[in-house]
């Protein structure tokens, strides 16, 4: 096999290649033409989420993933987050430890922060004109705040706003935040000077802005361990209270935050319950359906890729197989030095190996 057979990619590149197959350009073509609801198949592995990240670069359309079970919705995020940018993807799902939560849950942040993770995501993939969210199914389950009631207890904070900050503790304070020396968990904040550290129950990280007098100098995320910071942000919507009355209405679901615009792609819808009152809202808005059964309008040639079980010798020979079918192929690598990498190993066999 001669060297310049092979073309290494990085990731963007890849995307930049799907986004012009065929059957993507079909798919586009159907979604800016027309309302109606189609399918697609068969895709396999990562060129589902290629196919979706796609969709969204190229026709500016928001998108609901469902996705059937968490290992599935796993491979999705996993694939996104090399794919996309950070701000486009937002997630609906709840891990073991919330998988007793049902309908009937009451919305009381003191005692858990999962439903004001959730609560913050649907709220601004609502706010957002495209971008792509994923769910399971369990999660149309779970019943929340009204949007009225959820946008009173969210706060926005911005670089440049001016602010009074023993005012904004005192507030925190009464909103049931926990002052503390350093903050560790939800729910606390710290005052230090010209600096407050806030820990709201619907960030992973908690938040430490920086006055310059009253005005804001910088907000930035950063490690609770390390006390270093993570990112640097413009402006930053959370939420300021850590309960929420009980005579504020409870009784919304994700649909209730869900614009009549929004497409939903359903990974192979056979594999979910569409029975089940609490996903039939969803015949209400149009559909892409990934591998369903029965004959679809969009057909790919896609093959499973075969499991290499980390041995480069076994890329190399499937390389090899593929040029001499007149297949073209493309290694994709996320960042410079996987990229290299993987390139020095395949010539190095290459070089070494009579057999190619």
């Amino acid at each position: 096999m001669k060297n310049n057979y092979i073309k290494y990619l990085k990731n963007n590149d890849i995307l930049k290649i799907f986004s012009d197959f065929n059957f993507t350009k079909k798919a586009v073509e159907i979604i800016n033409n027309s309302n109606n609801d189609f399918g697609i198949k068969i895709l396999f592995g990562s060129a589902k989420s290629l196919f979706v990240a796609s969709l969204l670069k190229l026709t500016n359309k928001k998108f609901l993933l469902i996705a059937p079970n968490n290992e599935i919705y796993t491979d999705f995020i996993d694939d996104f987050n090399i794919l996309l940018e950070n701000e486009d993807i937002f997630q609906f799902h709840r891990t073991k430890k919330h998988s007793n939560i049902n309908s009937n849950v009451k919305f009381k942040l003191e005692n858990d922060t999962f439903l004001a993770e959730l609560v913050a995501q649907i709220s601004q993939f609502k706010a957002k004109n495209s971008t792509v969210g994923v769910a399971t199914p369990d999660i149309f389950s779970i019943t929340i705040p009204n949007p009225d009631v959820i946008q009173n207890h969210f706060c926005t904070l911005k670089k440049k706003q001016v602010i009074d900050i023993q005012q904004f503790a005192t507030q925190l304070s009464l909103n049931g935040f926990q002052k503390e020396q350093y903050v560790s968990r939800a729910g606390e904040y710290s005052v230090r000077g010209g600096i407050i550290d806030i820990f709201a129950p619907n960030m992973q990280n908690p938040i430490r802005v920086e006055l310059w007098g009253d005005e804001i100098d910088s907000i930035r995320t950063f490690d609770t361990l390390s006390q270093r910071s993570k990112t640097e942000l413009e402006e930053i919507d959370f939420i300021d209270s850590m309960f929420i009355a009980e005579n504020e209405k409870a009784g919304s679901t994700i649909f209730d935050f869900i614009e009549n615009d929004t497409i939903f792609i359903i990974d192979t819808p056979e594999s979910i319950d569409f029975t089940k009152n609490e996903l039939k809202p969803i015949s209400n808005f149009r559909k892409i359906n990934i591998n369903s059964l029965g004959t679809a309008e969009i057909s790919v040639n896609c093959i499973p890729q075969p499991n290499m079980q980390s041995s480069v010798q076994k890329l190399t020979l499937e390389l090899n197989n593929n040029l001499k079918l007149g297949i073209n192929t493309f290694v994709a690598a996320d960042g410079n030095i996987h990229l290299n990498r993987i390139k020095d190993l395949v010539e190095s066999i290459l070089m070494d190996d009579e057999n190619f």
